[in-house]
């Protein structure tokens, strides 16, 4: 069913739907789902689908279960050149400050370089995945930076 909380069940075996759950699965594990597809003369409404499990085949095709989030409106739809007419789309999500302030505590010098990567990779590959390369450049670039700061700050032990 095309609702928010509703369980979905997907066989992804087409080519350029191969593409999108590899992506979803490597970045934030959502993805959008329309019921038809887009046209310029009218609004569009997808629903969000958060990606509870997939199933990968040999072969690449996959077994997906995920869980209907929320009923969003594409603001603008296109087709991603070299994936075979998959769509993608954009939304109006409002600012949240919550998300700025948790991006802004990320590179405290109290938590590891692994999580401070970790951290980076998972919001720059989905980033990366949805075409906006110069983003996941920028947080990629601000974690580089950050724990090259963190280094310089340390002193080095005189036993090395």
């Amino acid at each position: 069913s095309f609702r928010p909380g509703a369980l979905i069940n997907l066989h992804f075996f087409e080519p350029r739907y191969r593409i999108l759950i590899r992506r979803a699965w490597e970045g934030e594990r959502r993805f959008l789902w329309a019921e038809r597809t887009p046209s310029p003369a009218d609004v569009l409404h997808a629903l969000l689908v958060s990606v509870e499990d997939a199933r990968f085949l040999p072969d690449g095709r996959a077994h997906v279960t995920g869980r209907g989030v929320e009923l969003v409106t594409a603001n603008h739809c296109w087709i991603e050149e070299g994936t075979g007419g998959l769509w993608y789309a954009s939304t109006s999500t409002p600012e949240n400050p919550a998300d700025r302030s948790a991006a802004a505590t990320r590179f405290q010098p109290t938590e590891s370089t692994a999580n401070r990567l970790r951290a980076a990779i998972s919001d720059g590959a989905p980033a990366y995945n949805r075409g906006e390369v110069r983003r996941c450049a920028n947080i990629y670039l601000e974690a580089a930076r950050a724990e090259l700061l963190l280094l310089s700050s340390q002193s080095v032990p005189s036993e090395l």
